[in-house]
């Protein structure tokens, strides 16, 4: 028989019971997320999707144009022409399995052949935060850790699907059943400290997302509404993607030279980056006349970070380019249309 003493021991190592949450399944109309390595599939001969039919849904061509059977009875029901992705547009289609009703929303592109994206994601709602997973490599599942993709809030922006996820200053374990009906959510008892990037932020910009993700794969997190910085388990983390926004500009942050950031146990790590940053270009000398163009500007930031695809709008830089010989200023430049 087991004494008082040996049961509470046995209470104390005991797996925590988690708590589990019913999840629904929601397609998005208007597709704003923005995911940590969104992946266009190539659509084949076939959609195939796990939990969703044995057969996947058949697909040919019908000149350019795409030709799908949406309800998986063999024939072909839906038609999108190659126009209908003109400008950048991501036709919808909800593709739905006649025995059980179970369905699946993807965004169609046409690129140079047809490719197809997630166009839905499972909801549920834990200690009052929304949990928002979305099937990144749309091979059906919603269990894939560090393939498919994860919002925590009410926000569009996705970190990778993370083993472990923040609520509050507390940290939970996550498991997503693979048909992605149920989150299963339980204390992790491993150590942990904060991670901010916010503190140490130079610059005029708005940090509209900051995500990164620990070498192992295992976790990863959105840090760009944590103005106070994140409780994250122990571990070196790197930034996979962010975006800082000015104005009616952005730009896009890479990871370049940016060091991994080491977050100890019960200790703060504040990352020191952005401003002043360092331009190179490519430019084209024809006299005394130096062109170049904005989009061929690569930006360095403190931490060794790149911005890309910066469209200045208002006041640009000023670009002084000078004889490498005797250091005389040959040309002074702005972008064109800045102030």
């Amino acid at each position: 028989m087991l004494t008082l003493t040996a049961l509470l021991v046995a209470a104390s190592t005991a797996t925590p019971i988690p708590d589990v949450v019913t999840t629904k399944y929601k397609v998005y109309r208007r597709w704003e997320f923005t995911l940590p390595n969104e992946t266009w599939m190539p659509v084949g001969e076939g959609l195939s999707f796990a939990g969703l039919g044995d057969e996947p849904f058949a697909t040919r061509l019908d000149g350019t144009a795409l030709l799908i059977d949406g309800d998986g009875d063999g024939l072909p029901d839906l038609r999108i022409a190659s126009e209908d992705t003109e400008k950048g547009a991501t036709p919808l289609v909800v593709l739905k399995n006649g025995e059980d009703g179970a369905r699946r929303a993807i965004r169609l592109s046409d690129r140079g052949g047809w490719h197809f994206g997630p166009a839905g994601a499972v909801v549920g709602e834990f200690n009052g935060v929304l949990f928002k997973v979305i099937d990144q490599d749309c091979d059906g599942r919603f269990d894939g850790i560090g393939k498919d993709a994860l919002v925590v809030g009410r926000g569009e922006s996705a970190a990778y699907l993370s083993e472990v996820v923040t609520v509050g200053d507390e940290l939970f374990r996550l498991e997503v059943a693979e048909d992605g009906s149920e989150l299963r959510f339980s204390s992790f008892e491993g150590e942990s400290g904060v991670l901010d990037v916010h503190d140490g932020y130079q610059t005029d910009g708005k940090l509209q997302r900051f995500v990164v993700r620990d070498l192992s794969g295992r976790y990863s997190f959105d840090l760009g509404k944590a103005s106070d910085g994140l409780r994250v388990p122990v571990g070196a983390y790197r930034l996979e993607d962010a975006r800082v926004v000015l104005g009616k500009g952005e730009v896009e942050v890479t990871r370049g030279k940016l060091a991994p950031m080491d977050v100890e146990a019960d200790e703060d790590f504040v990352l020191e980056w952005g401003g002043p940053l360092e331009a190179t270009f490519d430019y084209a000398r024809q006299g005394a006349a130096v062109q170049f163009r904005p989009d061929q500007v690569w930006y360095r930031g403190f931490a060794g970070e790149i911005y890309a695809g910066w469209d200045p709008r208002g006041e640009s830089p000023k670009f002084t380019v000078k004889a490498k010989e005797t250091g005389e200023v040959l040309v002074d430049a702005i972008f064109p249309g800045s102030s």
